[in-house]
């Protein structure tokens, strides 16, 4: 809403006094005015014809300031649609549902009400006035903005199995769940700037975080809220961007990306500050203090995530050296089949990623490729390097090997089925497979991988008593077998991936 330059409204010169429609609409107007409701009446064309004096309170408003004025002056643009828009005719005693916006204030800043429309008619049927009750709701919607966000977040947290990743989905989740305008996260550099780092950001993509003087220097002349909440382990918030001393390196991207208010939440891991989550409103005071409260407790839970998934990388560190440790020991009793089992471990990830298994069970399905056939260390190396066909006994001795690398496998406490998957790699969905017999849906997902993969790397690279069938010829094999002993849609994943075999893996961040 427009104003002169000695602040007064140019519409209050037009608008009349206050109450000054007579009539069948006083005894209304007496009983707003005792109400702590802002309640206002707008004629067919949505012009304010009177307004309640609470709106002094809950806005700041003069009454004389609002009266003349177009009631969707008042409302924020995003809020528009539909909201005051006067009906030609109404049904008597009609009442418009309630709906939250954004009413603006004295100050320029906008206010969440929860205003109801009440469409006042004549003896046709005809909209003669509407009458508008809003609730001051902005408290309780600033705490629910928030509340949002940390429900969602939590979810994000739970599920995050890379750092990375986990850090952009909160991001994602600030501005999606919790409709805020930006955010991002920030990691102190430890160079001679002493810059911060952005990792993560999600929202206004026209604010351009590197234009930003970012530092968590001491110099009194740099300091900033993100700066601040690293050198202090404490929260930062601003409630005017654009006005507050401490945000001055941040008010021209404020203006440019509309940022209203801001807070910077140091995250904590082990003790130690990791970086920032620095989340921006659209409004002034976008942040009250339920909602900092509960952003607060979203920062120390990205802490905690974060924290676990660097032990869980540890452990799993652990763990592939225990696991390349034992593949090594079972090809150097095997130099025939040396690189098998890491020939495997890969195609059987690419054949994951094609089928679309998650990070977690990507994990898994590397390892228990890798040493799916730890068995072998139970068979005579006589038997393991004969280059005539094996007996009838000689193969039951090697078909063994599934069955004592589960036995060893099983004595470790591994977070992914791999001894399961060393049991079952050799199961077929026919039942025609060993030690178990296993059919269809009893034999598990990662086994039919790894199942797959195995045969198409026995078959092309060939082994000491036979030579190897090639790429063609191999596949060929598997194929006569889809749909009976192999999963068809693992099958069909090989095809896909053999077509584009001469670009490299996904990577991916483990």
């Amino acid at each position: 809403m427009n104003q002169d330059d000695d602040g007064s409204s140019p519409q209050s010169a037009r608008a009349g006094t206050l109450g000054s429609r007579p009539g069948r609409f006083e005894q209304f107007r007496l009983a707003a005015e005792l109400s702590s409701d802002l309640v206002f009446e707008t004629n067919p064309d949505g012009i304010i014809d009177w307004v309640s004096r609470s709106v002094t309170r809950v806005l700041g408003w003069e009454p004389d300031e609002v009266l003349g004025v177009p009631s969707t002056d008042l409302v924020h643009p995003e809020d528009m649609p539909g909201l005051l828009a006067s009906p030609v005719r109404s049904d008597p005693g009609e009442v418009r549902g309630e709906r939250r916006t954004r009413l603006l204030t004295s100050t320029g800043s906008y206010r969440w009400m929860s205003a109801q429309t009440h469409p006042v008619t004549d003896t046709t049927g005809a909209v003669e006035a509407v009458l508008v009750r809003a609730r001051d709701v902005h408290e309780e919607t600033l705490v629910d903005k928030a509340l949002r966000t940390v429900a969602e977040g939590s979810a994000v947290l739970v599920r995050a199995a890379a750092e990375g990743g986990l850090l952009q989905r909160v991001c994602d989740t600030v501005v999606e769940s919790g409709s805020y305008q930006l955010a991002w996260y920030g990691r102190p550099v430890s160079d001679a700037a002493k810059s911060v780092a952005v990792v993560a950001r999600s929202g206004d993509l026209s604010c351009d975080l590197d234009r930003v003087a970012m530092t968590w220097d001491e110099t009194p002349a740099v300091k900033e809220p993100t700066g601040e909440a690293i050198r202090t382990r404490r929260i930062q918030g601003s409630r005017d961007l654009k006005h507050d001393p401490l945000a001055r390196p941040w008010w021209a991207a404020a203006t440019t990306c509309r940022l209203g208010s801001s807070l910077a939440l140091p995250v904590l891991v082990d003790g130690f500050v990791d970086g920032v989550l620095n989340v921006y409103g659209a409004e002034v005071g976008d942040f009250n203090r339920g909602a900092q409260a509960l952003l607060a407790d979203l920062a120390t839970d990205i802490g905690y995530g974060l924290a676990r998934l660097r032990d869980r990388a540890k452990l799993f560190g652990a763990m592939v050296n225990s696991v390349d440790l034992l593949a090594a020991t079972v090809e150097s009793r095997d130099p025939y089949t040396a690189g098998h089992e890491l020939n495997v471990s890969v195609l059987a990830v690419r054949l994951g990623q094609e089928l679309g298994l998650d990070e977690d069970q990507l994990l898994g399905l590397e390892l228990g490729a890798k040493i799916h056939d730890l068995g072998r260390i139970a068979i005579p190396p006589e038997i393991l390097n004969k280059r005539a066909p094996l007996s009838p006994a000689e193969r039951l001795e090697v078909a063994r090997h599934a069955e004592v690398g589960w036995e060893i496998a099983s004595k470790f406490e591994w977070p992914w089925p791999i001894a399961e998957i060393i049991h079952q790699h050799h199961e077929r969905l026919d039942g025609s497979g060993y030690p178990q017999g296993l059919r269809g849906e009893q034999i598990m997902w990662e086994a039919r991988i790894v199942a797959v993969a195995d045969v198409y790397d026995a078959l092309s690279h060939g082994r000491p008593q036979r030579s190897p069938h090639g790429k063609e010829r191999s596949l060929e094999i598997l194929m006569a077998d889809k749909g009976s002993r192999f999963d068809s849609e693992v099958i069909e994943a090989l095809v896909r991936v053999l077509d584009t075999e001469s670009s490299p893996p996904v990577e991916r961040n483990p």
